[in-house]
């Protein structure tokens, strides 16, 4: 009668645990969902100089002057998005300008720097300067030339924006 009784309990308390993942797992979501929505309606406009502000509860590391730099042009772009698509709508800003200094901006981690970096940079700041002049007809596929390049390096260094990067990316539309 103690064996049926000891394996009744134990079934229910694996029942119950996996109830408890369970229900765990879907607060996470919704909760992880909820943070996503937030910070997708309250991308800021961008800015002719690098803003030095940073919301701590979204970029809880230490900033960086290349981590600001990073947070900058994430939310250029991210505010640009839109216009890309459109035609005659364009950028307001001068990114060459402003994103001029990158291969001299201190990183967090020193580590994170070096001729590996700067061939990243040298790249991406050609990018940057073939998108900001590109016509109607090749936008699209320079905007996502430099989503590309932000993706390399970041594939060597700190690949932790990466999935945020990725959904910056447009698909082509035809003309």
């Amino acid at each position: 009668m103690a064996v049926i009784y000891f394996r009744c309990m134990k079934n229910i308390v694996i029942k119950s645990t996996i109830l408890a993942l369970i229900i765990a797992l879907i607060a996470l979501s919704h909760a992880c969902s909820d943070t996503e929505k937030k910070s997708e309606n309250t991308t800021p406009n961008p800015t002719p100089e690098i803003d030095n502000t940073a919301d701590e509860s979204r970029f809880p590391n230490e900033r960086s002057e290349l981590a600001i730099y990073m947070r900058n042009f994430y939310n250029d772009l991210k505010a640009n998005k839109a216009n890309v698509t459109e035609k005659g709508a364009f950028l307001d800003v001068d990114w060459s300008n402003k994103y001029a200094n990158l291969k001299s901006a201190k990183p967090t981690d020193p580590k994170d720097s070096g001729p590996l970096f700067n061939s990243f940079a040298d790249q991406f700041l050609i990018d940057l300067q073939n998108f900001q002049h590109a016509d109607d007809s090749n936008r699209i596929t320079l905007y996502n030339g430099l989503i590309e390049s932000c993706l390399a390096c970041h594939s060597e260094h700190c690949g932790g924006p990466m999935p945020a990067i990725r959904k910056l990316k447009l698909k082509s539309i035809a003309n």
